[in-house]
């Protein structure tokens, strides 16, 4: 699958026309940057000997295996009580038990199973209600699911290629959806028709999201451009080009839940969190977090809520880890061995405490239930930049704190490690 394989020889990069991006007016915004957080500063009194948050991964189940399959992705509703993953050609959901709450005896039983797609499944999501999901596969449709009648409501078939993600917008009737085309589409799923085609990138989209105001998105793609787009009128509004690694792609991006910063996921082993000024042509990047492997396929990428304004960025890696940082202090908070594949899919349940992942083939496709636990620990080190982040001060990078790393649930198969 496009969007999956690993990255091999490409023709030389050409940035798409204003016309091909969509644009009506003048050509966006490049923005040329670093990619490398500043530097470390002093940290500021109110940092110094604060406390920084530990997690510990407990597993608590294994919901599935696919046997020979990778699970590509996996997706907790709105609520965090369905969760919702493919395989193969058909969607399994699961009804989740509340976080706190132990799991039922012999584990979490599937409860829906969603069947019409002809080929495999890219991408899952969940509108707000938590009511609908859609579901993105290699047949080069998205189909809207009632998920407690197990029926299709809508199909959506007008991509020319796989249909590779995509995004509810914060009115449940608004859906964005990417392909390996190159190009995005906007639908009102009520009618259902498509409501404009945004010819976004030159490679395959790999990832698209909606900021909570809804009226900017963004989109990713393996051309490694990452595009901010005016969502009414379709109009590019600013592309981010990173210096020295412009060819390498970008395999997912989304917005922080306050809307004003964004994360992405390169293939050259970085996650990187951006500050972008509406009101400019700048773009800066404030942190890289850096130690998962990452230079072939596209992994899972999440936030995870711990409470106030505490939030952990959660990614998958190549060689099966999971691993967690502070997005505030880029202190890294866990690393476990979670699979033995690539990680795939990784979905923080909203409200915190509990992350569903989901890997590669060598690790049978295996979707796991994970338990978060917070153990506080002395910070080791200090420095800061002066920015703020979901209402608190944002510390320049920081040395690897403590790291959790509970004991694998198998050993390594697979030559990973």
């Amino acid at each position: 699958r496009t969007a999956r394989r690993a990255a091999g020889p490409r023709a030389p990069h050409r940035a798409p026309s204003g016309r091909e991006a969509g644009h009506t007016v003048s050509p966006p915004w490049r923005v040329r940057c670093s990619g490398r957080a500043p530097p470390a500063r002093a940290a500021p009194a109110m940092l110094a000997g604060a406390g920084v948050a530990c997690l510990e991964f407990e597993q608590q189940a294994v919901l599935m295996e696919t046997g020979g399959k990778a699970t590509t992705v996996v997706e907790f509703s709105p609520n965090g009580r369905l969760l919702a993953a493919p395989n193969g050609n058909m969607v399994w959901v699961w009804r989740v038990p509340p976080v706190g709450e132990p799991l039922p005896p012999g584990g979490v039983p599937r409860s829906h199973r969603l069947l019409g797609h002809d080929l495999g499944i890219s991408t899952l999501v969940w509108s707000s209600c938590g009511e609908f999901l859609v579901s993105g596969s290699d047949d080069r449709t998205a189909r809207l699911w009632d998920v407690e009648a197990m029926r299709t409501v809508r199909l959506l078939e007008e991509h020319e290629s796989f249909v590779t993600c995509a995004t509810f917008g914060p009115a449940s009737h608004l859906l964005i959806t990417g392909s390996a085309d190159e190009r995005a589409r906007v639908w009102d799923v009520r009618a259902p028709r498509c409501v404009r085609v945004i010819e976004a990138h030159s490679e395959a989209l790999t990832d698209v999201d909606v900021q909570r105001t809804g009226e900017e998105m963004l989109t990713c793609s393996r051309d490694g451009l990452l595009r901010f787009w005016d969502l009414p009128s379709g109009r590019c509004i600013s592309t981010i080009v990173t210096d020295g690694i412009q060819h390498t792609p970008i395999g997912a991006a989304r917005y922080t839940p306050n809307g004003e910063y964004v994360l992405s996921a390169a293939l050259d082993h970085n996650v990187r969190l951006w500050l972008r000024d509406d009101e400019s042509p700048h773009a800066r990047c404030l942190r890289a977090f850096r130690g998962h492997e990452n230079g072939r396929l596209q992994i899972g990428l999440g936030l995870l809520e711990r409470g106030g304004s505490d939030t952990s960025v959660v990614c998958g890696s190549e060689d099966g880890r999971i691993l967690a940082w502070d997005m505030a202090t880029c202190v890294e908070q866990a690393c476990i061995q979670g699979h033995n594949d690539t990680v795939f899919g990784v979905s923080p349940c909203p409200g915190g405490g509990r992350v569903a992942t989901s890997g590669g083939a060598g690790d049978k496709g295996r979707v796991v239930l994970w338990r978060v636990v917070e153990e506080r620990r002395p910070q080791a080190t200090a420095g800061g930049t002066g920015q703020h982040l979901n209402g608190h001060q944002v510390p320049g990078p920081r040395a690897p704190g403590p790291v959790a790393r509970p004991v694998p649930p198998q050993p390594m198969t697979n030559g990973h490690g």
